[in-house]
């Protein structure tokens, strides 16, 4: 799906980087999966860079929970060129 949409995007001939970003959660966290094993070294393979020093903050409702908290998130940049 990823490398799909890196190719539409390529194709368009008007970005030179593109980024994804995820929730930036501690090891220990109840709320992972007791399976969950890391998309780090995937993202590594398909040529994305993490950026921690690129940090923002989205705010949602986690399940349970009554208001919004804010969540940082993390950036992996690829260079397309």
């Amino acid at each position: 799906m990823y490398q799909q949409f890196e190719k539409a995007v390529k194709e368009m001939e008007l970005y030179e980087k593109i980024a994804l970003c995820e929730v930036v959660r501690t090891e220990n966290d109840l709320r992972k999966p007791l399976d969950y094993k890391s998309l780090n070294s995937f993202w590594h393979r398909q040529g994305y860079v993490k950026h921690p020093d690129l940090v923002a903050d989205f705010s949602w409702k986690e399940i349970g929970a009554a208001e919004e908290t804010k969540h940082p998130m993390v950036f992996w940049i690829k260079n397309f060129l």
